[in-house]
């Protein structure tokens, strides 16, 4: 039998002010040189332990173009990050996407 003197339960909020969450990054791509290069800096640079990274390839997930255009990405390569657009060169816009 548990005494109730020696039971409790143990919550952790994590929304609590001074708790680092990871940023949720998003780097949309249509697989093109500038891409690609693109790519493999945001790889290289971004610190995974802050940031949470997801790569979108459009070339192998068409579907996901009105995501990125509802998120505001006019071009490619972009990275969203927290809600904000970062245009990386350009390799192209999303009408030349959308075309293939």
């Amino acid at each position: 039998m548990i005494n109730d003197c020696n039971h409790f339960t143990l919550k952790i909020d994590y929304n609590l002010k001074g708790v680092e969450q990871l940023k949720k990054a998003t780097f949309y791509h249509a697989g093109c040189p500038v891409c690609v290069d693109a790519e493999k800096m945001m790889l290289d640079h971004l610190d995974t332990s802050k940031v949470d990274l997801e790569i979108v390839h459009f070339g192998e997930e068409s579907a996901r173009i009105s995501e990125a255009e509802n998120a505001g990405v006019e071009s490619v390569p972009a990275l969203v990050l927290d809600g904000q657009v970062y245009h990386i060169n350009y390799g192209a816009s999303m009408e030349e996407v959308k075309s293939g």
